[in-house]
């Protein structure tokens, strides 16, 4: 994407791909004031928040079922 985005962990389940961390959703002077926590899918991104503060998804675990 276009925006400043972090990483914290990766997790590989069969063929697919997760990837948990944030990404900047407000900015004021180039400096972040809110983040949405998020976790990627093969590259999609799932919000887990709204961005109405600074969030992050530190860890996740994956169960397939």
């Amino acid at each position: 994407g276009t925006k400043s985005a972090g990483a914290s962990s990766i997790v590989v389940v069969g063929s697919d791909v997760y990837v948990s961390g944030g990404e900047a959703s407000g900015f004021v002077n180039g400096f972040a004031t809110s983040q949405v926590a998020e976790y990627w899918k093969n590259g999609k991104a799932v919000a887990v928040t709204d961005g109405s503060a600074i969030n992050f998804v530190n860890a996740m675990v994956v169960v397939k079922r």
